[in-house]
């Protein structure tokens, strides 16, 4: 069968036509025209008509214009497609006279495009059909419709008249009629048996356009009634769907049937649908896959059949949506919904104008999706839900929805929806109704980036470096173990205490809460840090403590971020001091080993150490442990609240002694400086250095004590104080016990010398012997002639007597020989009586004399 299309016109019989860069028009230069050669062949069916064929090389375009408006006279011509695989997507045909009208039979390119009418800014086409008397339909162009789609376009009414021809079992054949003005149309069934059950496809009549009016009558092949109706199904997009229902219908059609099901898998451009206009009308109808069956059930996508209103799927079904291999482009709907029981994954690109939520069903989009507006159904509260699956890109223009890793979720749910939760050994789902819909996306590198690394046990033992969007922290302590990898958030927050003994840890920014503990030997980083609320952290170890192996990087550029509160914290502490250096308003080092940051309020220097052990430079010695002391500054005071303790290194601070009592053991030659807020007692330890001096404040009394040094006061003041003394101590010095009060100083007790109006006094040189008494020493014993009285020897002779060689309390008990006691003083013996005497013992007495001891008598 071949297309013939006839426009008769009054034409003489040897007119000439010709085809020149796709138009087909009449010419009288012959010369110039080949038809043959372009593929057209022309001969003369009678002496009124003229047939022109068109053959596979016809054309020198795939679009073709049909020009009569040149025509001088009448005649009929005749145009022939040798086939339907002729290169012809559209015809357009200009005529201009009213009588002429063509004829098409069905033997054409699939999906013609025909026009009648004047575009594009040409003119001269008619501007009415004569179609003779009503019923005749001598000039109305007529179309036979079997099994070729058709396209019927013009911008005045045609009067159009198609014949529908079509054989048990053959499928409907699509048609568009279309154009700018009311259309007219005359359906000819050349069947007249039963279209198949209402809805069915061999139900289809047409397809048009919704912005214009269609006038229609149908006959059968005797010009007889039908028993059947026309009927509007569908309304969408500009395109309206025509169906044939039995006379006597009376059911509701509008928008019943927007439908595309495929009869296969494969959803392609062409006719594997239940109605024909699925193939070029797409953008209007659902492509309905909910009687397809399988497990799960695999639909491929064309790139000719990527564009649809929505998408229907059956419940309780999978359904797997892939892309054939040339579809670059992904898939299109106007309108998608998402409802529970339905499970969908697209492998390729979705772009969604309006994606409705009526309930958390189980999609997940692959390949990604744009969406440009969202609909949430307002019985339902999706704030805490993951609202579908995305991998790839993912675009909401409505600014409602957000993603984290593989999950969907309002920008308004709460933060947990986009948590990984980590117990310890592996990843756990989410707090979510459908936790599912995270799709594993924990363990995937990609996408750590958009998600919240949340630790719930007491460990985090990764197999590869990771990088969050946060970290969080449940568990009270925790260790991060990452081994030869790094760990990486743009945010972190930790509710408890974190040890990180190796390798780095790099949050950009730094949550702080009253719990948040971070411990590291290794490397810890931040670039800015806000505390979440009011922290009473002062003069304990810092929220980040830094162990002499770790440290913190790049500290001078760190910085505090939102609203302060009015209370200083500690921020970092180091075990050891570093060289790094940081001072900003609010937040600056202190001593080399500190960092603290206070609000609103004035900034405060001060830091206090208890000191509770007895070596000062190790922070175990220290309440709490507190990492960072002693911290070497003027602003520092350390709280002596042990019996004994050792100064090794050099404190520019205060001691504040707590104790009654302490020993200290200085190991260090700078002058150690005491603010004692009540009476105490310092000894100095004999293992100290020599000479050393030691600043007390006049705010207390302090005695110090010492088996090997002495003390003495200096002229030297208290560096900064202008209310105390200076205590030098020295092995040299005689003043065992020295007490400081006020700026009032005495001794106490002395060593090797006497105490007299809490000075010290070198002994009597006299004194052969002392007597060590609980706070001095006394002279003990003279030489002959001499009483020792307290810390001297007084000479026993008085009044120029030089004979008594013993005495107490002042008075002589012994005298020199020849020499005797007598009432505390020595006289001399009568040498004419006494002849020998010895001891104090008259031994020999002279003639007439006899000894009565220390006397001769007569």
């Amino acid at each position: 069968m071949i297309l013939l299309i006839t426009v008769v016109l009054a034409l003489q019989v040897d007119a000439i036509w010709c085809e020149t860069s796709g138009l087909i028009s009449y010419n009288k230069q012959t010369s110039t025209c080949a038809l043959i050669t372009r593929g057209l062949d022309i001969s003369k069916v009678d002496s009124s008509k003229v047939s022109i064929t068109f053959t596979e090389s016809c054309c020198s375009t795939n679009e073709i214009t049909f020009d009569d408006r040149s025509y001088p006279a009448d005649t009929i011509s005749q145009f022939n497609f040798a086939n339907t695989e002729i290169a012809l997507s559209a015809l357009f045909v200009r005529t201009g006279l009213s009588s002429s009208y063509v004829e098409f039979g069905d033997l054409y390119p699939e999906g013609l495009f025909v026009s009648m009418g004047c575009f594009g800014g040409t003119s001269g086409c008619r501007t009415s059909v004569d179609y003779g008397q009503i019923g005749t339909e001598s000039a109305r162009s007529e179309f036979v419709v079997q099994s070729k789609g058709l396209h019927l376009y013009s911008d005045i009414d045609q009067m159009w008249i198609i014949s529908k021809n079509k054989t048990v079992g053959d499928k409907p054949s699509y048609l568009c009629i279309d154009g700018t003005k009311k259309q007219t149309i005359l359906f000819k069934f050349n069947y007249d048996y039963v279209f198949g059950e209402n809805y069915g496809s061999g139900r289809y009549l047409f397809t048009a356009n919704s912005a214009i009016t269609y006038n229609m009558a149908l006959k059968n092949p005797s010009n007889g009634t039908v028993s059947y109706i026309q009927k509007l199904v569908c309304n969408r997009n500009g395109v309206i769907r025509y169906l044939l229902f039995d006379t006597g219908y009376a059911g509701v059609t509008d928008n019943t049937e927007c439908t595309c099901k495929p009869t296969t898998t494969s959803v392609t451009n062409d006719y594997n649908f239940n109605f024909p206009d699925c193939r070029y009308n797409s953008t209007a109808f659902d492509l309905d896959l909910s009687m397809l069956s399988g497990s799960p059930i695999s639909v491929t996508i064309s790139p000719t059949a990527n564009v649809w209103y929505s998408a229907i799927f059956g419940a309780s079904k999978a359904y797997t949506v892939t892309p054939l291999p040339t579809n670059t482009d992904g898939i299109t709907f106007t309108k998608l919904t998402i409802e529970s029981e339905k499970s969908v994954t697209f492998e390729m690109k979705c772009t969604v104008k309006t994606l409705t939520i009526n309930s958390v069903g189980n999609f997940y989009f692959k390949g990604g999706i744009s969406i440009e507006t969202v609909s949430l159904d307002s019985s339902t509260n999706f704030v805490n839900n993951i609202l579908f699956s995305v991998d790839g890109s993912f675009e909401d223009k409505s600014n409602l929805l957000t993603k984290c890793g593989r999950r969907a979720v309002l920008k308004t749910s709460i933060n947990t929806l986009c948590d990984c939760r980590y117990d310890g050994s592996k990843f756990t789902t989410s707090d979510t109704v459908n936790p599912n819909l995270n799709r594993d996306d924990c363990v995937d590198a990609t996408l750590e980036n958009g998600l919240t690394l949340v630790v719930t046990g007491s460990s985090y033992n990764p197999t590869k470096s990771g990088v969050w969007k946060a970290i969080k922290s449940t568990s009270p302590a925790i260790e991060i173990s990452l081994g030869q990898f790094t760990l990486s958030a743009a945010s972190c927050s930790f509710g408890g205490s974190v040890t990180i003994p190796k390798s780095t840890v790099t949050c950009t920014h730094f949550d702080i809460s009253q719990n948040t503990q971070i411990t590291t030997q290794a490397t810890f980083s931040f670039s800015t840090f806000t505390a979440t609320q009011q922290l009473t952290r002062s003069n304990t170890s810092g929220v980040v403590k830094v162990l002499s192996s770790g440290s913190v990087p790049s500290l001078s550029s760190i910085q505090y971020t939102g609203s302060d509160f009015t209370n200083c914290f500690e921020l970092i502490s180091y075990q050891s001091e570093t060289q790094q250096t940081l001072d900003t308003a609010n937040t600056k080092m202190l001593g080399k080993k500190l960092v603290r940051h206070c609000g609103t309020s004035t900034f405060d220097y001060g830091i206090l150490c208890v000191f509770l052990k007895s070596e000062m430079n190790n922070n175990t010695s220290y309440q709490n442990e507190v990492l960072h002391c002693p911290t070497n500054t003027t602003n520092t005071v350390i709280q002596i609240n042990t019996a004994s303790y050792t100064q090794t290194v050099q404190f520019d601070g205060v001691f504040s002694q707590q104790i009654t009592q302490t020993s200290l053991i200085k190991k260090d030659a700078k002058v150690s400086q005491f603010q004692d807020k009540s009476n105490t007692v310092i000894c100095i330890d004999k293992n100290s250095l020599d000479k050393q001096t030691i600043s007390v404040s006049q705010s207390a009394s302090k005695l110090f004590v010492s088996s090997s040094f002495g003390f003495e006061n200096t002229a030297k003041a208290m560096k900064g104080a202008t209310d105390g003394v200076s205590v030098v101590y020295s092995s040299s010095t005689n003043c065992t016990a020295f007490l400081v009060k006020g700026i009032t100083t005495t001794c106490e007790s002395c060593r090797s010398s006497y105490l007299t109006n809490g000075l010290c006094y070198n002994y009597d040189s006299s004194c052969t012997n002392y007597y060590q008494g609980a706070t001095s020493s006394v002279c003990d014993t003279c030489g002959n002639g001499y009483e020792a009285y307290k810390y001297e020897c007084v000479s026993c002779n008085t009044g120029g007597a030089t004979t008594c060689t013993h005495c107490v309390g002042g008075k002589c008990v012994e005298c020199d020989d020849w020499n005797l006691v007598e009432s505390g003083v020595c006289k001399g013996v009568d040498r004419v009586t006494t002849l020998l005497h010895d001891r104090g013992i008259s031994l020999k007495c002279a003639n007439g004399y006899y000894s009565h001891y220390d006397v001769c008598l007569k």
